[in-house]
């Protein structure tokens, strides 16, 4: 067995006494018929071995996001529980129950007194996991699911008449427990198009990536456009009118000058070279932001892990993925490569904070952009960021709360954006 691949949850503070030592496989009966092989989820969960007093269940069922089970899980004796490392995370808790950086509730390798360490599950699968009494070990199997839907929150919207909008400008939130963007559909397709005065009932389904839906309600309201009249102007009051005029008597003509010699012509100045034309910026639309994301997404599970992991390095708790930087990070990554302008200056000479503005209000009191370009793989970006000083700063933040991706392949190139928020 390799350590270095395993973490082991000692439970209780002794091993089981047993009258008889050497426990093998071969002394365990099953309470249910013998399993067929291969055997289902719900087979096994149904099923335990026995050895004398000793039950040990064949399958164990948490739902991802939860803490690992402990010993009384599997066995009715004390033991202890060796779990594959890297299905779950460390996540440190006040007396509140609020999570807190590592750095906060240890002190020299040591937990606080006033804080509790949980080892929280972070991948959906079916791993093998050791039960160990006394000196012998048995084997379970620890089934991760995602049968929770996720936590969707929705603010209203409001625009004029005639007005397009986005299902995302309803989107406030969207948390799920697997850490993976949501993707979202009007209940009703006839809900993302209309377009005349009135309050509108609208119904929105966030699907996280294990299927699992919710359904949540909001409004749209339309105003009526208005639409200015011009200013009736002030009419004017007639002048009196005024007596004619005695006609004078005409004058005698008078000899006129002699003809006078006209100048020679002036050669013009040549006409002045215009300026180059000023070439367009490429704005992005709200659709193709949101087209964009569709297929930049396989890529944010591997971006968001591996930040975390960085995070998780030095301690500092895990970023959770954002709807709404999502879209400023696109918006950020479509602009970039469609401009061909790579600065954290946007194309239209503003500073890269104002995408945020530019996706709608936020109520973070600091952000952060890290770009990459020309990597072909996230790992690589990852890596990239990592070994540079001020991305990897941003990175580890521990100010930060969420994070967004923008992910886009232009003209052959690859363009990577993070957009933190905290």
């Amino acid at each position: 067995m390799k350590s270095s691949k395993f973490l082991t949850l000692v439970i209780g503070s002794g091993l089981l006494a047993v009258a008889s030592i050497g426990i093998t496989v071969n002394s365990i009966t099953h309470n249910k018929k013998t399993l067929s092989e291969p055997a289902t989820m719900a087979q096994l969960l149904d099923s335990s071995k026995k050895i004398g007093s000793i039950e040990i269940r064949e399958a164990v069922e948490i739902e991802l996001g939860n803490a690992l089970p402990d010993a009384s899980a599997y066995t009715n004796v004390e033991a202890d529980v060796i779990y594959p490392d890297h299905i779950f995370k460390e996540v440190y808790r006040n007396v509140n129950g609020q999570e807190v950086p590592k750095e906060e509730a240890v002190e020299n390798e040591i937990l606080k007194e006033e804080y509790t360490k949980e080892l929280i599950t972070v991948k959906k699968g079916q791993y093998d996991v050791v039960i160990k009494i006394h000196e012998d070990e048995f084997k379970s199997i620890l089934f991760v699911t995602d049968k929770k839907a996720p936590d969707l929150m929705l603010k209203e919207v409001t625009v004029d008449e005639d007005v397009k909008y986005d299902i995302y400008g309803f989107i406030d939130s969207c948390l799920d427990n697997s850490n993976e963007p949501c993707t979202y559909k009007f209940k009703d397709e006839s809900m993302g198009s209309y377009s005349k005065e009135g309050t509108y009932d609208i119904v929105i389904i966030g699907k996280d990536t294990s299927g699992n839906e919710v359904e949540q309600s909001t409004k749209l309201i339309i105003k009526k456009k208005v639409v200015e009249q011009p200013k009736p102007q002030n009419p004017t009051t007639p002048q009196n009118p005024t007596t004619p005029t005695t006609p004078t008597t005409p004058t005698t003509p008078t000899t006129p000058d002699p003809p006078v010699t006209p100048d020679p012509p002036v050669t013009p100045d040549p006409p002045p070279t215009p300026d180059p034309p000023t070439p367009s910026i490429y704005v992005p639309s709200a659709g193709e932001i949101s087209n964009t994301i569709a297929s930049g997404q396989p890529y944010f599970g591997t971006l968001l892990t591996l930040t975390n992991e960085y995070r998780a390095e030095v301690g500092v708790a895990p970023l959770t993925n954002s709807d709404y930087l999502n879209r400023v990070a696109t918006l950020r990554a479509i602009e970039i490569a469609k401009n061909d302008y790579f600065s954290h200056t946007r194309p239209d000479g503003r500073s890269w904070s104002t995408a945020y503005g530019d996706i709608g209000g936020h109520s973070y009191s600091i952000i952060g952009e890290n770009l990459a370009a020309y990597q072909t793989t996230p790992t690589q970006a990852m890596q990239e960021w990592k070994a540079s000083p001020g991305h990897y700063e941003n990175i580890i933040n521990s100010q930060y709360r969420h994070i967004g991706f923008g992910v886009i392949k232009y003209e052959g190139r690859w363009y990577w954006v993070q957009a933190f928020g905290g």
